[in-house]
């Protein structure tokens, strides 16, 4: 099973919101004010650019990170191989 998970790094959440929804972005989001992320999931993951991609296999174990196109390809190839 694959899930996914958007995290906006924001000032607003309405600006996030209307995104989200203009978008039909139907999966789960997450919210975390900019400047605000000391103690949050962006500094224990250390993302320095954005998009950051972050991959979980079975029972949420870290599997891939990575924030460019060759991320996104890799990732493609680690979850097509998970899905055969």
């Amino acid at each position: 099973m694959v899930n996914t998970t958007s995290i906006a790094l924001d000032d607003n959440i309405e600006d996030v919101l209307e995104y989200v929804n203009t978008n039909n972005l139907n999966w789960r989001q997450g919210f975390l004010q900019r400047y605000k992320t000391e103690s949050s999931i962006i500094a224990k993951w250390n993302i320095k650019a954005y998009p950051t991609l972050l991959l979980f296999g079975d029972n949420n174990n870290f599997v891939y990170a990575g924030n460019s196109e060759r991320a996104l390809v890799k990732m493609d190839s680690i979850m097509s191989s998970v899905l055969k």
